[in-house]
């Protein structure tokens, strides 16, 4: 892959990831590839239209928050773990950047296309809301008192829901909070909803796939005059909800290009980060 063009994506506040950052300009420089640094505040908009590659550099919630401007844009990205877990970044902060230049340059990595969700709040007919996830969309409660939920899939009932919310992950997102919430876990390369429930008030709702060709709608349903419930996109972005809002999620086009090293093997990494492998 060439490189003419590359922004590095960090969080200023973090030290660890300030010095990954810092590394990899460096890198940068040695390799002679053009630079810059993209504004964390700015949640990415500053992205120049002709870069070639994002370099998100922090945990994974900072690559879930590159992913939805980079989806936009059509960019490619490439995570450094300089977080904790790192579920999907392709390379730790203590690597040698100038031979990961090399590496890229070579196509000793592979682009794998990941599936976004993308997500609209209609109130009273009206868009009021909309933005992408990578890992999930939950509509939940924001108080410790349950919500009623209806959800459909193609125009068809699936059921209502009452307990703490519903969630529907990507197959990215199902190692995230939709395990915490009892769901399955899918390979990234299947094109599904999950539908989760998430501490539902009953013993017989269960996870469901469903095809992400079709539309997936979720309704607050609610007798009192205000909500209690709101929509989070990847734990990152939250709206509120009112009580008759219908939530659209269908599969984004085209996705976002996430770039892991060749080899790359989807079992592997659950048996490190989630420690499969232990008894």
């Amino acid at each position: 892959m060439e490189i003419n063009k590359a922004a590095i994506f960090f969080n200023p506040s973090r030290e660890s990831c300030a010095a990954a950052a810092d590394a990899l300009a460096q890198a940068a420089q040695k390799s002679g590839i053009n630079y810059y640094f993209a504004d964390y505040s700015a949640s990415l908009n500053d992205v120049k239209s002709d870069t070639d590659i994002v370099f998100s550099v922090g945990g994974d919630g900072t690559i879930l928050k590159t992913a939805r401007a980079a989806a936009k844009s059509n960019i490619k990205i490439l995570g450094i773990n300089a977080g904790h877990l790192g579920f999907l970044a392709a390379a730790e902060r203590g690597l040698d950047f100038v031979k990961l230049f090399e590496d890229i340059k070579k196509d000793n990595f592979i682009s794998q296309r990941r599936m976004m969700l993308n997500c609209r709040v209609y109130r009273q007919g009206r868009e009021v809301f909309g933005d992408l996830a990578l890992n999930e969309a939950a509509v939940r409660a924001v108080s410790p008192r349950s919500v009623k939920l209806s959800a459909q899939y193609c125009s068809l009932p699936i059921k209502e829901y009452t307990g703490d919310g519903i969630l529907a992950a990507t197959p990215t997102g199902s190692t995230a909070y939709n395990l915490a919430a009892g769901g399955p876990i899918a390979m990234p390369e299947l094109d599904v909803f999950i539908l989760t429930p998430i501490c539902p008030h009953t013993l017989n709702q269960r996870p469901l796939l469903l095809p992400s060709a079709g539309e997936l709608r979720v309704k607050v349903m609610s007798e009192k005059s205000q909500s209690d419930a709101a929509l989070s996109l990847d734990g990152q972005i939250n709206f509120p909800l009112d009580c008759g809002d219908e939530i659209s999620i269908k599969n984004y086009e085209g996705g976002v290009n996430i770039l892991f090293p060749k080899g790359y093997d989807f079992f592997n990494i659950l048996s490190i980060k989630l420690k499969w492998d232990s008894r």
